[in-house]
């Protein structure tokens, strides 16, 4: 493409007016075309975690967030915020293995993408925490999408004010998050001291349930508190009051000092209740 937009070799232009090769951005209306695949993402005010089943075309920090109203994007050791309409830092563009903490400044921002599959994606997991990503649209359990010799490793996954546990490293999982979403991100736990192990995510089939956490009980206002990009978890194996268990409609609230930073509605054994940093 020479500096006057004119076509030349074998590119073409394209319902956009814009000479490009693959034909692959998108039009005014938003529509992608050629290869590219459509995805879009949606944030809340605060912060949100996300990763990107859809990898953007033009994947540079300042081109796919250029017209949100962000405070900033957090990476697994990196970072990247505007300042005067720039943007600094050393996170630079998202990729199809990470996952992100976006910082938003206003509710009901949506981010639309014209882009790649992010299917057939390696990850290599290493000891301690890993922030990736989830690379399909579809819902998937934790069962149906990690390999067993993942399985056996990873003891613990959170993702966005959800958790879950591998008790006693079997498979079987406890906690609010019991499958992936498209769209969200995750961090994954392994002990200190193991290797390395790559893996890609099963496949969906076509029974894959949706996340659960989307039907967890709405924290009432009085419960109130805010998603903070520093989490724990409490994993309760049982409550008594004045000697007798606890109902599944009774709500359990954390405490710093006298400020709740979480709730959750019990529902038994291992129930999680997220503790939110500052």
């Amino acid at each position: 493409v020479d500096c006057f937009g004119l076509c030349d070799g074998s590119a073409q232009l394209d319902d956009c007016g814009i000479c490009n090769g693959g034909n692959a951005d998108m039009d005014c209306a938003g529509v992608c075309f050629g290869s590219s695949l459509e995805g879009d993402l949606s944030f809340d005010q605060g912060n949100n975690l996300v990763s990107f089943y859809v990898v953007p075309n033009e994947n540079l920090i300042s081109e796919v967030f250029n017209d949100l109203d962000i405070l900033g994007i957090l990476g697994e050791g990196s970072a990247a915020a505007p300042i005067d309409g720039q943007w600094y830092g050393s996170l630079e563009e998202v990729d199809a293995t990470s996952g992100y903490w976006v910082q938003s400044n206003s509710d009901g921002q949506d981010l639309y993408i014209c882009g790649q599959s992010s299917n057939d994606v390696v990850y290599t997991l290493h000891e301690a925490n890993n922030l990736i990503s989830y690379p399909y649209g579809q819902a998937q359990t934790i069962g149906n999408a990690l390999p067993d010799e993942v399985e056996d490793v990873v003891y613990a996954i959170v993702g966005e004010g959800i958790a879950a546990i591998n008790l006693n490293n079997s498979g079987v999982w406890a906690g609010s998050l019991d499958g992936f979403d498209g769209g969200d991100g995750y961090w994954f736990s392994l002990p200190i001291g193991v290797e390395d192990i790559a893996f890609s995510y099963n496949t969906p089939g076509g029974g894959d349930a949706r996340l659960s956490s989307s039907d967890l009980p709405v924290v009432p206002e009085a419960y109130g508190y805010a998603q903070s990009t520093l989490q724990g978890f409490y994993f309760v194996d049982a409550i008594e009051v004045d000697g007798s268990e606890i109902g599944d409609n009774s709500w359990i609230l954390a405490y710093n000092d006298d400020v709740i930073v979480g709730a959750r509605m019990w529902n038994g054994s291992y129930t999680d209740i997220p503790a939110m940093g500052n």
